[in-house]
């Protein structure tokens, strides 16, 4: 059994601030791009790879060269070129839209299978990286470094996790992303969706935050309340490791920074954890999905799960308030049966988390961690307002 771990190449620089169809184009690697790439050379510097190839493309050669440093050249294969877009290289997507109505619909219904006119599909794609991979399994004998594209990278994924091919936009393939797959001696691919588009750092720094946000146009007055949640939650993390609890109060913190990212959407914990998920960030992802309401029986416990659900429940605004005023001002949001049931299960889960804490902290802790304390109520809005702007 042997490892390839395919890589989606890091940001390339941008060719303007519109949407185009890019598949041969050559664009060399941005600011961020080269930061991504030295991420992704410190996360293989842990792991033996045998070989890195790479597609003859600028931005994914300087993705390659970080990851093979001095100690390894990078080996070129063609077939790991990214889709060719046709007659819709490097074309506007209002332009596509616009001059090819019929086309563009009729790929819009069957996208993994229709083609640019004179391009190719993403299923053709797929075969295409299949046999380069086989091509470089059949020279070396270890695992390997893949730097490829996005768009044949999804198409090759699709069949591996077994999924029909015009659900490939749904498979995560954010730049600087890994997908882990493992080749069987008998030339059979297997991979899991929770090893595809995974970024090799565990949680985006303070910057990739913000450019997170500004993305998904997310208030300013959310972006408030996140700040005051993940401040909060992070003040418990510190204190419950220093216990010797198992929690990352990083990784909480930069959770909660996020965990509205799409709170104007429906079922919007959900939706954000997907966009986490899409972004390369499966452990963030799992983390917000319940912050609106725990799974059965998590409340028992202290994890970072329930850390951003308490802090979440405990932050009106941004301001830190008792769990019960929080729950006297969202219950006339609650107009049917089902959404005041739903209500009583989260204010019960909030206090059976509450006590968790305080039993892990002892009273006088806890009084200064839940603010109730003289000393924890001096000027906290100055200070969520500085997390806030990093």
């Amino acid at each position: 059994m042997r490892t390839i771990y395919l890589i989606r190449h890091g940001e390339p620089e941008r060719t303007g601030h519109v949407s185009r169809c890019l598949g041969h184009t050559n664009l060399a690697l941005s600011i961020r791009g080269r930061k991504e790439s030295m991420e992704l050379a410190s996360w293989f510097k842990s792991r033996c790879v045998e070989a890195v190839y790479s597609s003859p493309l600028s931005r994914c050669m300087e993705t390659a060269e970080y990851i093979a440093g001095e100690q390894q050249r990078v080996h070129v294969e063609e077939g790991l070129v990214e889709l060719d877009a046709g007659e819709w290289e490097n074309m506007e997507f209002t332009e596509i839209r616009s001059r090819y109505p019929q086309l563009y619909e009729e790929r819009g219904r069957s996208i993994g299978t229709v083609p640019p006119p004179g391009g190719e599909s993403f299923a053709r794609g797929a075969e295409r990286l299949q046999d380069a991979l086989n091509r470089i399994l059949g020279n070396t004998r270890g695992d390997v470094a893949v730097v490829t594209h996005c768009g044949v990278s999804r198409g090759l994924m699709c069949g591996i996790l077994g999924w029909d091919i015009n659900r490939v936009l749904e498979v995560p393939q954010p730049y600087g992303g890994i997908s882990r797959i493992l080749a069987d001696d008998d030339g059979g691919f297997r991979g899991f969706y929770e090893q595809t588009g995974v970024k090799p750092l565990l949680y985006p720094d303070h910057g990739i935050c913000r450019r997170l946000s500004d993305r998904y146009s997310v208030p300013e007055h959310i972006r408030l309340h996140e700040a005051a949640v993940a401040r909060l939650a992070h003040q418990w993390a510190v204190r419950l490791k220093r216990l010797g609890y198992d929690i990352d109060p990083e990784l909480l913190r930069t959770a909660g920074l996020l965990h509205d990212i799409a709170r104007l959407k429906p079922d919007h914990a959900r939706a954000g954890a997907r966009i986490l998920r899409m972004e390369g960030y499966p452990v963030m992802a799992g983390i917000i999905q319940c912050h609106h309401r725990l799974e059965g029986g998590e409340e028992s416990g202290l994890t970072e799960r329930t850390l951003l659900f308490l802090a979440d429940k405990m932050t009106l605004e941004d301001r830190m308030v008792d769990i019960d005023e929080r729950f006297r001002q969202s219950a006339p949001k609650c107009t049917t049966p089902q959404a005041g049931e739903n209500h009583r299960l989260q204010y019960n889960q909030a206090q059976a988390v509450r006590h968790c804490l305080e039993s892990a902290m002892g009273s006088l802790e806890a009084a200064d961690a839940f603010g109730t304390s003289p000393q924890a109520s001096v000027d906290r809005k100055a200070r969520i307002r500085e997390w806030a702007a990093g």
